[in-house]
């Protein structure tokens, strides 16, 4: 699932310069990354006796991997988090992965199937990813969110309008209804 994921990822966002990616302690995903980008260095006999040594495989110098792995306690209750460089150079201050533990944490408190230990599940990957677009779906055009808002400039105690990540992109002018949402068409060309 990692290779998919990076493939699609790097399809949408500038390769230069290139991105620094951040995952948790899977490994899968540097796995994925050093696939897509290993050079191959070959060394051969330089007067020494004996046969060249195999290829080997480097990754690619532009490269940047940072695995964030959390430090628990006897309990299992995490006390801290410590970056682990595994491809490339990468500043302190541009390790974060603030805004992929609120992603999760939202997916768990308001999607049963990703929570823990729930009987909530699906019985196939196909119901899993139809769930989870009708969740991105409601997340971006129904639900407002408290930290996007802007300036409400009309009389009354209002002071803010709360605006879906449709609206603050340009998208949406106002937040869907959920009917509006399951009955929009959807321009094939």
């Amino acid at each position: 699932m990692a290779e998919p994921l990076i493939a699609k990822t790097e399809d949408m966002i500038p390769q230069s310069p290139w991105p620094l990616w951040v995952s948790d302690g899977f490994d899968s995903y540097g796995e994925a990354l050093f696939q897509k980008h290993c050079l191959w260095k070959t060394f051969h006999k330089t007067g020494r006796v004996g046969r060249p040594k195999e290829p080997t495989f480097v990754p690619d110098p532009r490269l940047r991997y940072v695995q964030a792995v959390k430090i628990r306690d006897r309990y299992r209750h995490v006390i801290g988090i410590k970056p682990r460089v595994v491809f490339g150079r990468a500043k302190k201050s541009e390790i974060t992965i603030w805004c992929l533990e609120r992603q999760n944490l939202n997916f768990r408190q308001e999607n049963r199937r990703f929570a823990r230990k729930t009987i909530a599940f699906s019985k196939s990957i196909r119901g899993m990813e139809n769930q989870l677009a009708f969740y991105q779906g409601y997340f971006i055009f129904i639900r407002l969110h408290w930290c996007l808002r802007i300036s409400w400039n009309q009389p009354g105690p209002k002071k803010w309008q709360r605006l879906t990540p449709a609206m603050a992109a340009g998208i949406s002018d106002h937040p869907w209804t959920l009917k509006e949402f399951l009955c929009y068409k959807i321009p094939l060309n």
